[in-house]
């Protein structure tokens, strides 16, 4: 966090995204925790409250995945902005290759998070939260791959 405010990105979009998202983890994260604590009788709490623990902590998260499409249509905005050439350097194919994990990740979990979001969700089966589960994990993997 003290990096992002200490050199933001320059782009005055992307540099209101960035702190958002931040403000949204310091959030999403210790509402989270203390519903596992509260779930695990770690800390005591109704179960009322932990379950508006966990709900939430999954709203910030949500937040946190919709400021994800702002940033990312912003730098697709500026990389189309500023090419200039018909051919992509070596770079500029592995930051379109994560560019798309990143995008793809979101989507999976845009949806988990709107439906962890509402008390009674949106009507997703296991089965469903699984699929998106795996297109997450995929992509996040992808993205932790060295390329």
């Amino acid at each position: 966090m003290l990096n992002t405010h200490a050199s933001p990105p320059s782009d005055p979009t992307l540099a209101t995204v960035t702190k958002l998202q931040t403000y949204a983890n310091m959030l999403y994260f210790p509402l989270e925790n203390a519903a596992y604590l509260g779930s695990h009788d770690i800390i005591p709490m109704t179960k009322r409250t932990e379950t508006d623990l966990w709900i939430w902590s999954c709203r910030f998260w949500a937040a946190h995945v919709g400021l994800e499409f702002v940033r990312l249509y912003r730098e697709r905005q500026l990389q189309l902005k500023s090419k200039v050439t018909e051919e992509k350097t070596e770079a500029e194919e592995k930051r379109d290759r994560r560019w798309w994990a990143e995008l793809i990740l979101n989507l999976a979990y845009a949806p988990l998070t709107v439906h962890w979001s509402l008390e009674k969700g949106i009507g997703f089966r296991d089965v469903d939260i699984g699929y998106l589960g795996v297109v997450a994990a995929i992509a996040s993997i992808y993205l932790g791959f060295p390329s």
